[in-house]
Parts: C-alpha cells; structure tokens; sequence
C-alpha cells in the first residue's frame, strides 16, 4: 500500500491495523536504518502479509505478491529524483505487478494525464466511484463543497483586508469558531517571509551556494536556503547601503507569517502548523495529526502534506491562501498539478454530514485551472489540457527525457551541456526534438551550475531507440571531468 506522504503513513496504518491486525508493516526514511532493516528482514520472512509506506514501499520483499494499491497516485512525490535510481514508483507499481502476476490499483479523484490517458485508450481499466464515501453519521454520501473564488486584487481593496487573510476568509474562519468546526488553511510556502529586500536600493540576502534568494524563518530570526539548508542572521541593516540604511522589508507570505496573523486575528483559537520545519523530528506527523484528530487544533496549517489523503469529520472549511503560485513554474505541467493540488485540498472539507466550504484567494480568477478546480470539473479540465499536449507532443503522447549537465564552475558546466547536446543532434531523428541547452530554473545548487536539455520523443517511436542513442552519446563524451556531472531522466517530473 503506498502513500504519496510520510505524513499521511499513520492514519493509513491505523486503518489497516484495525482490519489486519499483526500482517501490517510500515516502511519510510524516517525510521533509523536498523528499524528499516528489522522490518525488511521480516518482510522477506514473511513476517508480514501487508506493507505500507511511501514510495520505497513499492520495493518490499513481498512474496507471492497479490495486490499494489497506489493512493494519489497523480503524486509527483512519487517520483524519485536524486539519487539514482530514477525511477516513479506508480510506475514500478504497474510493472511489478504485471510481472507477480499480481492486480495494480491506482486510486486518485484527480488521476495523471498519462493515467487518463491509459484508461481512456483502453490500457487501464476505469473504475469510477461517482459520488463520495457516506458519511459515517447517517450513511448518506457527502456533499461535494461549494467553493468560491476569491479575487484578491479586488479584496485587498476593502477596508479590513490585512496580510494575507482576506475578509470573508476571516469571517468563514470566526463562523467555524463559534460553532466548534475545524478548519484547513494552505499556504504552499514555508518560512516567514520568502524575500527579504532594501526599499531604497532592492539588495536581497541570497543564498552563497544557490542562485535563490534566502527566506525569513522568524521561530529563529535566520535567513535560510530551501535547497542546501545554508542558514545565517537576518542583517538588523541592509550591507549595501550606507549607514543608517532603512530595516530590509519582509515580503511575500510563507507558513510562518499566516501563522502570527491567525494568532493575531483569533487569539483564542489553537493553530497547528504543519510543514517542513515543524515535521523534522521522527514522530511530529503523527503527533500534528492526533493533535488535530481528537480536537487539540482548531487550525490546520501547513504546505501541501495538508492537501491530501486526510480525513477529518469535524473540517468543513478549507482556506487557500494564495491558489495560483503552482502557475508561476516553468513546467508544462504546471497546469495540471496546481488544478490537482486545488480539487485534492478542497476535497477535506465536508467529509462527514456537516456541508464544507472552500475559499480560494487568486489573483489569476479567470484561469482556466482554477475554474475548473472551482467547479470540481476534472474532465472538463483533462479534455482540454490532454487537447494542447497532443498539439505539442508532450506526455501522455509523447515523451520527455531531461539530462542536466552540472559542476562547479559555469563555462566547464556550459562546455559539459553543448558537448552532449550536440552529439545528440548530429545522431538523433525527425522523431527526437533536442531542445537546449539552457540553464536550469535555479540555475546554482549547492555550489553546482545547473543546465538543462530537453528531448521531446515523437509517439510511436521505440524506447530502445531512444536508450541506444543516449549510451551512445554517453561512451562517445566519455566520464566528465571530475565533479561535473552528467544525469538522465526518463520520464521527468518537474523541470525545476
């Protein structure tokens, strides 16, 4: 059984422990490598009949493997990235269980593209479950929530409007108060504030081993680095200015700073937040969780670990903060994982008899992923996005291939990229699209330049070619100089 988040491990075992008592293993990278062993050693002896974990779970030493249940199977999470092996875990689901012999159910009310796709063809088998689970209460199926788009170019205009808590956000929040519901706010950036910056002469603390501005986390007055974890103290002045130089101002929202606000604004409310920094520690899942479960919380805050798979009867109001900032990434399926992000958080309110609400403040109300979200119009949005990526080639019809080329200087990491990329024209086909090299999105991480080459592979066109042609460009570069690199991604997810 496999779940797209760590976070979301204990309320899944808990349900099968009920149902399965004693069969049921639990697998994921926060446990301590002895914990890990003890269980995969059980496993492999049969200790075990049921294992559950995110995506390394695929891999567990089942035998006589009958059923890979894949929850949100539309995760990005899924997919590993680095280090090799590269691999998707729904992917290898499907595969390992056609070669046991064995059934793959891949759950998701927002399925991937390509998994649409594969239904739609035939490939897969649709099984659809038209309306929700009955609520536990009176055995009737809940109502989807009634979700309202909220402009905030037009609200911050109203008078009340402070921070990042809109007025009528602020006043579905105090109406759950007072009649002891719970709610679910989501910001999908952590930290206090993501840019600090002069007024009088725009300087702003970047991060010395990444090309990216560091962020305010105010619990520790640090400025830190979300991709290598570099930290150092916020300047009580700004270093480029002479002296006497304005305070540098905090921008932007991240988890932290919606947190002081709702304390500000209902001081009498108990707000969980739950995030990176708050989830380090082995154990702070569950017990954020429990806490918000049996009553502790009033609030739920927290990035996208809140967005799915949670089911909590007393939620019947779900906040997004700022619902367009998942648009801004150059990604061609920026699109799709904004709209899947939406419909998923939206899908936590009103899960039991009481009726959920869901605000979405925007400054983009008239996008169509929004809309669509807005209108729990998933087929609405597929047809139309499935339609512009067969217009492009892009997967499911296609597929893409990224190889980024990096190392500690730029002109040796640059050198690197138009090395292979011009080797791959020379050798490729009508049905290859080479497309770079360019650099990357953050184009420094941790010290290493970062650029990137696209291959956009035609539909129809053999997965061997493909290999062949990419070993071969390989042993023709020969091993790049020492500490520079050179990785292929198969099926890439996230173009950042």
């Amino acid at each position: 059984m496999l779940v797209p988040e760590i976070a979301l491990t204990p309320q899944t075992v808990r349900r099968f422990r009920a149902h399965f008592p004693g069969q049921v293993a639990v697998l994921h990278s926060q446990m301590s490598r002895g914990e890990r062993f003890d269980t995969w050693r059980s496993l492999r002896e049969g200790r075990y009949n049921v294992a559950v974990g995110p995506r390394s779970a695929v891999l567990a030493p089942l035998t006589d493997l009958g059923l890979i249940v894949v929850d949100e199977e539309h995760e990005t999470s899924y997919k590993q990235h680095d280090p090799a092996p590269r691999y998707h875990a729904r992917d290898v689901a499907v595969m390992r269980a056609s070669m046991a012999g064995a059934a793959c159910v891949l759950g998701s009310a927002t399925p991937s593209l390509e998994s649409k796709h594969n239904a739609d063809t035939g490939k897969y088998r649709l099984l659809e479950l038209p309306e929700r689970v009955p609520a536990r209460e009176n055995g009737r199926p809940a109502e989807l929530p009634d979700v309202r788009v909220l402009d905030l170019t037009r609200e911050r205009k109203k008078p009340g409007f402070t921070g990042a808590l809109s007025v009528p956000l602020q006043e579905a929040i105090q109406q759950r108060l007072e009649r002891g519901e719970q709610t679910i706010l989501l910001q999908n950036r952590r930290g206090f504030a993501p840019v600090v910056e002069c007024t009088d002469c725009g300087f702003a603390p970047s991060c010395p081993n990444c090309a990216v501005t560091l962020t305010y986390h105010r619990s520790s007055r640090r400025l830190r680095c979300h991709y290598c974890g570099h930290a150092q103290p916020l300047p009580e002045r700004c270093p480029s200015c002479i002296e006497g130089s304005a305070p540098l101002a905090q921008l932007g929202t991240g988890t932290q700073r919606v947190e002081a606000e709702l304390a500000e604004a209902f001081p009498q409310a108990q707000v969980a937040r739950m995030d990176r920094d708050t989830t380090t520690r082995k154990g702070a899942h569950a017990r954020l969780l429990k806490q918000f479960r049996t009553g502790g919380a009033d609030l739920l805050l927290g990035t996208q670990m809140i967005a799915k798979g949670l089911d909590f009867g007393g939620v019947t109001l779900v906040g997004v903060i700022s619902a367009d900032t998942g648009l801004l990434f150059p990604d061609f399926r920026a699109e799709e994982h904004t709209f899947q992000l939406l419909m998923q958080v939206a899908g936590r309110a009103g899960r039991a008899e009481r009726p959920g609400e869901v605000l979405l403040q925007t400054r983009n109300p008239d996008h169509p992923a929004l809309q669509c979200a807005a209108h729990h119009d998933y087929d609405g949005f597929a047809r139309q996005t499935l339609k512009e990526r067969e217009a492009l080639g892009y997967p499911p019809f296609g597929r893409v291939v990224a190889l980024e080329f990096r190392g500690p200087e730029r002109p040796r990491a640059l050198e690197l990229a138009e090395a292979w990329t011009g080797t791959l024209r020379r050798r490729s086909s009508d049905a290859l699209e080479v497309m770079g090299p360019e650099p990357a999105a953050v184009s420094r991480v941790k010290g290493q330049h970062r650029f990137r080459t696209l291959l956009k592979v035609a539909p129809g066109r053999s997965p061997r070619a493909v290999q062949r042609l990419l070993r071969a460009t390989g042993e023709a570069q020969g091993a790049p100089h020492s500490g520079y690199h050179a990785t292929i991604d198969v099926d890439a997810v996230g173009l950042l």
